[in-house]
Parts: C-alpha cells; sequence; structure tokens
C-alpha cells in the first residue's frame, strides 16, 4: 500500500512540474509590435511608415516603419485612409474579402452536428 502511495506522489509532482514548464512559456513576454489604430494614424502623418498592408476582411493593418521595424494594428479602413497612405505616398496593398463557396460553408458548419 505504501509503495501505491509513493508512486502517486512521484506521478503527481511530475505532472505538476511538467503543467509548471508549459505555464512558463505562455508568460513570457513576448515582442509586440501592435500599436494603437491613432498612434497608426499619427505615423502616417509624420511619414514614418513605409508601406503597409490592410486587409479588408479583418480589418487589420500591418506594415513596416522607415526604421524598419514592422507593426500591426485593426481599425477602420476607409476611402479618407487611403486618400492619405496616397496624399503621403505610402506604398500599401489592400487585401479583398475572400468569397468562400457556400456549399463548402454549408458543410463546415453541418460536420460538428454529424459526430453528435
Amino acid at each position: 500500500m505504501k509503495m501505491r502511495n509513493l508512486i502517486a506522489v512521484v506521478i503527481s509532482i511530475t505532472l505538476f512540474l511538467g503543467l509548471a514548464s508549459l505555464g512558463q512559456n505562455s508568460f513570457s513576454k513576448k515582442e509586440d509590435n501592435t500599436i494603437i489604430y491613432s498612434e497608426f494614424l499619427r505615423n502616417i502623418d509624420s511619414g514614418t511608415i513605409q508601406n503597409a498592408v490592410l486587409n479588408l476582411q479583418t480589418n487589420m493593418i500591418t506594415g513596416t516603419r522607415a526604421n524598419g521595424t514592422t507593426f500591426k494594428t485593426q481599425g477602420a479602413i476607409s476611402e479618407s485612409l487611403l486618400t492619405k497612405l496616397d496624399e503621403k505616398k505610402i506604398t500599401h496593398e489592400v487585401q479583398s474579402i475572400q468569397k468562400t463557396n457556400p456549399f463548402i460553408s454549408l458543410l463546415v458548419n453541418i460536420i460538428p452536428f454529424v459526430f453528435i
């Protein structure tokens, strides 16, 4: 009986240490290049944006500053923003909304119910 308790304690400690080491990676600080949308607009006005990729589907804007660092932000992609980018001669690419086949969308939505 005592051997069972010892094995249970060893397994519990091993699992605890394993989970603790997995959690340690999620708490480590990652280099985050996210900026707020208003800062992105100020960077356009100041001329520090080199290029931008604007995704209409997710409203995500990614790009590179003049110093070579990258950035990402999320905000309204409007005609006025595109005009501002053109006026400042900032290279930009607009990624349009991806159209999906309605049949495929239907299948993807039905598949979970098939397994229930």
